[in-house]
């Protein structure tokens, strides 16, 4: 007598229900992906603040080595330093943030999470109907 095991697949594209329970928690790529997606640029600061990510330089470096996301950089000077210090600004444009909303696609598919451009469409239907930026719904699982 041979007992089959039972397989969990993850669907890729959630259609088979409106409503996903995520079965783990978000990784630091998948944040750190969002943030550069969600905001015009972003630093170390914003990283931090975020997710507690204090090397944000080294998880921009992974991203492009491992996933041939292309990541900008441009060193902005800290406003009253005495020095000549200065912060690099990161960001995410052209094609480079299609790769990287499908990378987090996968990833939230994982996971089982709502996909992330099916959550961005909410969000713009949501303002679109009324007349007022998300809020609370834009801080819901990201």
């Amino acid at each position: 007598m041979s007992k089959k095991k039972a397989t969990q697949k993850s669907s890729l594209n959630h259609l088979e229900s409106d409503y996903c329970t995520p079965i783990q928690n978000q990784t630091k790529l998948e944040v750190c992906l969002i943030l550069l997606l969600t905001r015009h640029e972003t630093n170390t600061h914003d990283a931090g603040r975020a997710y507690n990510e204090t090397c944000l330089h080294s998880e921009v470096s992974s991203i492009q080595k491992l996933h041939g996301i292309v990541v900008d950089r441009v060193r902005k000077k800290i406003p009253g330093a005495r020095t000549n210090a200065s912060y690099a600004h990161y960001f995410i444009t052209g094609d480079n943030r299609i790769k990287a909303m499908e990378l987090v696609d996968k990833l939230r598919s994982k996971r089982n999470a709502t996909p992330y451009i099916k959550r961005l469409a909410a969000q713009h239907f949501y303002e679109a109907e009324h007349k007022e930026p998300a809020g609370e719904l834009a801080e819901v699982d990201l």
